[in-house]
């Protein structure tokens, strides 16, 4: 990638690279290959080659990330070793992706790396343009196995207090409140004992110097290779330095850290610049004796210049008690301008032109005495760090509005950052909550266990975690978190499945094979044993009911459980319903059953509650009838709805053939087949005896309806019959003696030329259904069927 190259453009055309990889990659997967193989000789050859060409990518590319780390590179010959050294390569890429993370953090400005452009006006010093080392060089100055600097300090490292953590800070310069009065402990938002911040009046409080909201010229650094740093590593150059900094109106200060082999990490390294001198403090060696440079860290009227300082604040209080009055973070001054990068290294190409040798990045900075290339790397960070907060701190003036103030902004953001405190980190198993706890772990790379995985995911994460303590390394070393994933996917029970599932095994896992599949299999038994089951009651235990009911009224709690009892609550599916085991319970139970079940029993629900209690009109109390139905006087004396007279038709039950009457009969009395066809369809029969039936009519048809029917049939009109209460006409019974046989293939002209009865008469307008299409015969077509 070409440095010039914006970050946006190198972005797509390495994504629209990945996608045309990876689609060309799936298309091959979905192709029969070993058939094609076989069926050409060309393409198998072809094929051949191609393979070895992509092992041989995979093989270089293996080789440039495992450059400088102690990791074992991977060879892949053939097929067979991808699926053996398959741990190898995925060792490798996990450290890839933490890599990666690394490279977002330097994007971002979280920590100080990244190769930006320079900027128009920036300042070029040639003086640095010097030959760089070549990267694998950079592994020689990385070494895991070097003794333990913590073993020799005078404060020795207990990584398994919980307490809340007291400063250690001996005196307090520049105070405004004493310092006894600032150690006094406070309940935080999480309920834990914690300190305040021993500055905390002093940076609230705190006002700028001056010379921070003036616009002036910047001040030019001195050439880096015609000067050189000053190694302070005895008390007597300490003294020295603490004096050339009291004179100074502005220092700019960084720190290099260690947390490979410590489980909290400590500061290898402190670098200290002013306009004319750079120093490189061995905090190894003075860890005891630097708490007099709070002389010049807690000074309001010294501006200490730091980049993303968020972290250093921590380290500074945590390993030598320092605070910081005064400080300026140009990470902060950076975002407020909304420059696209904000790491001091984008900083140090858009001002200075200077490009930070990366290589020493991983380097171990435990290594003593520190070669002269890493000594350059260290200072490189403070010496133009005074020249670029000069050119930020005017574009924030410059940019500044009576609506915006930029420079109030980076002074806040800078404030709340020296506020920081250091805390201990607390580990918590079962909720697994914390920087170090597992559910983080588990929200960053989220994965599907089974309950017995995710108990073993759980309690090999603790492990891991008890031996960092124990031995105080870092979480990685001792375990990676990928390692923890195979163990909770495979749960391995035997020496060469942990050796498998983590492989390579780091020295203290090595040790310990026997503990982890102790734990594994624990873990796996307390998965099982917790299995939610729904408990029942049992009818051997109606005694133990039945003696619950009949305990006295007012001393009973129908909450209280002796032995088992039923819920209707399932632990995976919430709620559930009712299960016939419990209906079959219930009912042998009786009465007693349904008076424990109820938690809260129900009034008798009557008529009582409509009664207005304020009401005092008297109501005559009338004798009630023997063997009746007991009724509330309420109900009794309620006002009765009118009855609506619409029952007007009475329909014959069953039907009947329509048969023709003479004229005099049919005015004399209208017949129940006009009576039928009158009649709605909705009219509703009602059995009042078994020869009588009558039809209520409950749209309330009126009677000009009833004619307009009438006109449309072509009987003729007969005589319309209403009634306004109920009718009941006698049904007659079919006279089977008299009726004509239908076994005799006698003359049917007659009924042959009346017409049928056609029940679709009435849908022939409405639409119409599509035609059901022929289906196709298997093997057959029908497209030049004759």
């Amino acid at each position: 990638m070409d440095p010039g190259t914006p970050f946006s453009t190198f972005q797509n055309e390495a994504s629209a690279a990945l996608v045309d990889v990876t689609k060309t990659a799936v298309s091959l997967a979905a192709e029969d290959l070993p058939f094609h193989r076989s069926f050409d000789s060309a393409f198998a050859s072809s094929l051949d080659q191609c393979s070895t060409t992509t092992l041989g990518l995979i093989n270089s590319l293996l080789r440039n990330a495992t450059a400088g780390t102690d990791l074992d590179t991977p060879k892949l010959g053939d097929v067979e070793d991808i699926e053996t050294n398959w741990n190898d390569v995925v060792e490798v890429v996990d450290f890839l992706l933490e890599k990666a993370d690394t490279c977002l953090d330097e994007y971002t400005g979280a920590i100080k790396q990244k190769n930006p452009v320079a900027g128009p006006n920036a300042r070029r010093d040639d003086s640095h343009k010097r030959k760089t080392t070549k990267l694998g060089a950079a592994n020689m100055f990385k070494n895991r196995n070097i003794a333990k600097p913590q073993l020799g300090f005078k404060s020795k490292v207990n990584n398994h207090d919980s307490s809340a953590w007291k400063p250690i800070l001996k005196s307090k310069p520049h105070a405004v409140v004493p310092l006894n009065d600032c150690l006094r402990p406070f309940m935080d938002d999480k309920l834990q004992m914690q300190y305040k911040h021993p500055y905390k009046t002093e940076i609230e409080n705190l006002a700028y110097p001056k010379t921070v909201y003036e616009n002036k010229p910047p001040v030019d650094f001195l050439p880096f290779d015609s000067t050189k740093a000053i190694y302070v590593d005895s008390e007597a150059c300490l003294a020295e330095m603490l004096k050339d900094l009291k004179q100074a109106k502005e220092i700019a200060i960084d720190l290099e850290h260690h947390s490979d082999r410590s489980y909290i990490g400590f500061v290898c390294l402190m670098q200290i610049s002013t306009r004319e001198k750079d120093w490189i403090v061995d905090t190894l060696k003075l860890r005891e004796e630097l708490q007099c440079l709070n002389e010049v860290f807690a000074d309001p009227q010294i501006v200490k210049v730091l980049h993303g300082a968020s972290m250093d604040i921590i380290w500074l209080q945590r390993d030598f008690g320092l605070y910081v009055v005064g400080l300026f973070d140009t990470y902060e001054a950076a975002r407020s301008l909304g420059f696209t990068g904000r790491s001091l290294a984008f900083l140090l190409k858009k001002y200075v032109d200077f490009d930070a040798d990366k290589q020493y990045q991983l380097a171990d900075w435990r290594i003593r005495p520190l070669p002269q290339e890493m000594l350059d790397y260290a200072r490189s960070d403070t010496h133009f760090l005074l020249y670029c907060y000069d050119r930020v701190r005017n574009e924030l003036i410059t940019r500044s509005t009576p609506d915006v103030d930029f420079v109030a902004e980076a002074l806040s953001n800078s404030k709340e950052t020296s506020l920081r405190r250091y805390e201990r980190e607390a580990y918590d198993p079962v909720d697994g909550s914390g920087q170090f706890g597992w559910s983080l772990l588990l929200k960053r790379n989220p994965a599907m266990f089974t309950p017995e995985q995710l108990a073993v995911f759980k309690a090999v994460h603790q492990f891991r975690d008890q031996v960092a303590r124990d031995e105080d390394d870092s979480h990685h070393y001792v375990m990676p978190k990928h390692h923890i994933y195979n163990l909770a996917r495979l749960m391995p029970e035997s020496v060469p499945g942990i050796l498998s599932a983590c492989a390579p095994v780091s020295p203290h896992i090595r040790v310990r094979i026997n503990d982890i599949i102790s734990i594994i299999r624990t873990a796996r038994e307390k998965a099982q044993a917790v299995t939610p089951k729904a408990p029942i009651l049992e009818v051997a235990e109606v005694k133990q009911v039945e003696a619950a009911v009949t305990r006295p009224k007012e001393t009973m709690n129908i909450f209280e459980t002796e032995g088992a009892s039923r819920t209707d609550q399932s632990s995976f599916w919430g709620g559930a319903f009712g299960s016939s085991k419990w209906v079959n319970d219930a009912t042998k139970l009786g009465k007693a059953f349904a008076d424990v079940r109820l938690a809260v029993p129900l009034p008798q629900l009557t008529a009582a509650i409509f009664i207005n209690p304020n009401d005092t009109t008297p109501v005559a109390v009338q004798p009630q009838e023997p063997g009746s139905r007991a009724e509330h006087e309420f109900i009794r004396h309620r006002p009765k709805k009118e009855e609506e007279d619409d029952i007007i038709v009475v329909k014959q039950v069953g039907g009947g053939r329509k048969r023709k009457r003479d004229k005099k009969c049919m005015d004399e009395t209208p017949s129940l087949e006009d009576q039928n066809q009158d009649a709605d369809d909705d009219l509703v029969p009602q059995v009042i005896d078994e020869d009588l039936v009558v039809v209520a009519d409950p749209l309330g048809q009126s009677e000009k309806e009833r004619k307009k029917k009438k006109k449309k049939r072509a009987t003729g009109a007969t005589e319309e019959w209403t009634s306004t209460s109920k009718v009941q006409v006698p049904v007659q019974a079919f006279d089977y003696t008299n009726a004509p046989t239908v076994l005799k293939g006698g003359d049917r002209k007659e009924e042959r030329s009346s017409k049928a009865f056609n029940p679709y008469k009435n849908s022939v307008g409405g639409p119409k259904g599509g035609k059901r299409g022929r289906r196709e015969k298997d093997g057959k077509s029908m497209t030049f069927k004759k």
